[in-house]
């Protein structure tokens, strides 16, 4: 049961987080460029949260067990943010993981291994790429909207 936060507003920060254990969770919300967040965590019913509002920032989100929640949100109507790259990893049960983006030119990629799990993209912008691949139970959505929408990878086995 334990709970992180942290809040910047800069450019070219490194922040990470790592938990183990059950129950735990972190948000993390960061406003600038070229920052990169790393959040790992190790058990069930864990919830990682990130928000970036900004320019070129590189966000991972890695989780082992079952039940966890990650989500990483890019930009906010009105504060759009460019060129983000946005990734969970999820391996176990029950999982869900959502990215969310608004802007241009951001990636959002979401990796799932075990049953039972699901993937939710949201993009709004244009040139923004999207790739899910998941071994095991599957579940996804994805909604894109905006102009000049490369094709979508998705992998299922």
């Amino acid at each position: 049961n334990n709970v992180a936060g942290i809040s910047i507003k800069g450019n070219g920060n490194l922040t990470a987080i790592s938990q183990l254990g059950d129950y735990n969770s972190s948000k993390i919300s960061i406003t600038g460029d070229r920052n990169t967040i790393g959040t790992y965590s190790n058990g069930s019913d864990n919830k990682i949260e990130t928000v970036t509002i900004g320019n070129n920032n590189d966000n991972k989100i890695y989780q082992e067990g079952n039940k966890n929640f990650a989500s990483i949100t890019t930009g906010l109507i009105g504060a759009l943010s460019s060129k983000n790259y946005a990734e969970i990893t999820q391996a176990g049960s029950g999982n869900l993981g959502t990215v969310k983006q608004t802007g241009y030119g951001n990636t959002a990629t979401v990796f799932q291994v075990g049953d039972s799990n699901s993937a939710s993209i949201t993009q709004n912008g244009s040139n923004n790429n999207v790739a899910v691949k998941q071994y095991g139970g599957k579940q996804y959505s994805i909604t894109q909207n905006g102009s000049n929408i490369p094709p979508v990878t998705i992998t299922q086995q």
